[in-house]
């Protein structure tokens, strides 16, 4: 009867965790001053989904993303309700990014439950519900690749570390290691359909630290030293007696110890297990053409980065006079460090840290110190998948990403810790206790606040001033209408205005010369040079809002960027610029621009006709 009890105890709190789960990520809905889709990428992937339930063929690009299941899921919810293919998407734009994320918190409680115990499983299924970095991968809305990669890499390397002990004989011979490396491999390769090699790559990452990590634990142990005890006993040769290290100068005797470690440790760990999933994971990329890609990818990233090198440190020289733009414009520190307009090569930052974990950096500081002082097979597990993606997030943020399932598994140990903490005196138990409840209530408060946030940004989402202008391509232009804006906005403008914009974040693509070019669009003064530069890339409208103030000094790079002939430290070049004057309407449009449409945060220009008087 306890024991019925217990698991009705756990699978209650598992349902409480999961409902929470779904209502964090729907709680951004509520404001209602954004559209529901978040993120610039999300609006490519929900234009791809468009497509698909329309029955056209899917546009060929590097991934897809969330665009089949959502369209899938559409077209079913089509056919069990009748409602139109548009309410549909809608239903599943919403709804899919959730159930990833209940998914995800049974899967992270399972894992969790099998490493270290239901209590820590439980922790960690709370973190995933709640933990800031996973409730926006999986908001409702969310239709980025992230959510349904970060879920199938995660299943990968938890499936690696469950079976790499696991036995299944086929008579005398066991050959569980087979099974569990294609299972493995197989995973990786739902991965790469999902999101090409990239994904693969990550989760043959994560694989492979917690397998040197293996390697080199089995090392030290066989040389005399013993961690902690681990969940599952460890089986293995002991040592050799010559293993330790050379005494007397004896070099013969230490090279010899030397390698019986390399080998006791290689033996006690899952060598074949990882054997079979590099081994499979390599023809599988071979096969699909993953590593062309990655060629391909690799050579355009190169030469992208090389034609801007060149001019770095001559746009450092050249901006320090720039102080401000216009009397309007808050100063603009010119001295910032060139960014490639890819979220996927920007470093990490502290403040990236400090917004992805929150308070959930309390029990995931507690999480690391445990972890490393027992150093439990589990944990090498936990801190080598953390602590190697968050070194590579260094270089490029977004990797980061991939280590929520670790952190909730290390959360989970953390908070497992602060709730079993008890003092044997009884003055301090109530403290404890107070402390270990103040602390969930923290994190649920903090999470509950910053997801309904999640749409503040109006970069994050467009808002009514950017729906509007948006709903004017889509229902006042030409279908074959070409528009002009900041790359930020193209996935914008190419699925909620449904025209095709001159440079988007990766269909449509942009190169430097385009940038430049868009950026001298900004900050000239001279309107007949806007019409120049839109009548180059064919451009029918040119739309912009005062949502680039926030990054006009990277505007202003982008434009000076190559361009000798402009004196970057005259002011008149960007002191009064045309698009700071319209933004505002404080002065009557004459030569050949005027004003298409105009509220009160976004403009949209287009060339005056030839007979219209200026």
């Amino acid at each position: 009867m306890s024991r019925l009890k217990s698991r009705l105890a756990i699978i209650s709190g598992l349902a409480l965790i999961a409902v929470g789960a779904v209502a964090v990520r729907f709680l951004h809905l509520l404001p209602g001053d954004h559209y529901y889709i978040l993120s610039v990428d999300s609006y490519f992937f929900f234009w791809m989904a468009e497509k698909i339930v329309a029955g056209e063929a899917a546009p060929m690009t590097w991934h897809s993303g969330l665009a089949y299941p959502l369209a899938y899921l559409a077209n079913l919810i089509t056919f069990v309700t009748g409602i139109p293919p548009s309410d549909a998407l809608t239903i599943a734009c919403k709804s899919l990014p959730p159930v990833l994320g209940v998914i995800s918190v049974i899967v992270i409680y399972l894992a969790g439950q099998a490493i270290y115990g239901r209590r820590v499983g439980i922790f960690a299924a709370f973190t995933m519900a709640f933990l800031p970095h996973a409730y926006f991968i999986q908001a409702a809305g969310y239709v980025d690749r992230d959510g349904l990669s970060t879920l199938l890499i995660m299943i990968g390397a938890f499936a690696f570390y469950l079976l790499k002990a696991w036995k299944w004989r086929i008579g005398k011979l066991n050959v569980g290691w087979l099974l569990g490396g294609i299972l493995v491999a197989a995973i990786g390769e739902l991965v790469f359909r999902q999101w090409v090699w990239v994904g693969r790559w990550l989760l043959l990452f994560i694989v492979a630290v917690f397998f040197v990590s293996l390697l080199g634990k089995g090392f030290l142990r066989s040389g005399g030293t013993r961690s902690s005890g681990d969940r599952v006993a460890e089986e293995g040769p002991e040592a050799e007696p010559d293993a330790g290290p050379a005494s007397g100068g004896d070099s013969e005797r230490f090279l010899r110890g030397v390698v019986a470690r390399g080998a006791t440790a290689v033996k006690e760990s899952p060598w074949r297990l990882f054997l079979v999933v590099i081994g499979l994971s390599g023809l599988f990329e071979l096969a699909g053409g993953g590593l062309r890609a990655f060629i391909s990818r690799a050579a355009w990233s190169t030469e992208t980065i090389a034609q801007a090198l060149p001019d770095i440190e001559s746009i450092f020289q050249a901006l320090p006079g720039i102080e401000t733009v216009a009397p309007a414009l808050p100063e603009v520190e010119a001295r910032i460090a060139f960014e490639m307009p890819i979220a996927e090569l920007q470093g990490l930052s502290v403040f990236d840290v400090l917004g992805s974990y929150q308070v959930f950096l309390i029990p995931l500081a507690i999480g690391l110190v445990i972890a490393f002082l027992k150093r439990r097979d589990g944990d090498l597990f936990c801190l080598s998948w953390f602590l190697g993606l968050l070194i590579l997030s260094l270089t490029a943020q977004r990797i980061l990403i991939t280590a929520i399932p670790a952190v909730c598994i290390l959360c989970g140990v953390g908070l497992d810790f602060v709730f079993k903490a008890r003092s044997s005196r009884a003055v301090f138990r109530y403290p404890q206790a107070f402390v270990a409840v103040g602390l969930i209530y923290a994190l649920l408060i903090s999470s509950s606040w910053g997801a309904y946030n999640l749409g503040d940004s109006p970069r994050m989402a467009p808002h009514e001033d950017w729906q509007s202008a948006l709903t004017y391509l889509r229902e006042s232009t030409a279908e074959d209408a070409v528009v002009m804006s900041w790359w930020d906005y193209g996935y914008w403008i190419l699925a909620l205005g449904e025209r095709r914009p001159v440079v988007d974040g990766g269909f449509y693509g942009w190169t430097e010369e385009k940038l430049q070019d868009i950026g001298l669009a900004y900050v000239t003064s001279d309107p007949s040079e806007i019409v120049a530069i839109m009548e180059k890339y064919g451009a029918d409208y040119f739309v912009f809002s005062w949502m680039e103030m926030d990054i006009f000094p990277a505007i202003a790079r982008a434009a000076f960027s190559g361009r000798e002939y402009i004196p970057s430290t005259d002011f008149l070049v960007i002191k009064n610029p045309l698009y700071l004057h319209f933004l505002r309407g404080d002065f009557r449009v004459k030569g050949p621009l005027e004003v298409a449409y105009r509220n009160p945060g976004v403009v949209i220009l287009r060339e005056r006709p030839a007979d219209s008087p200026p």
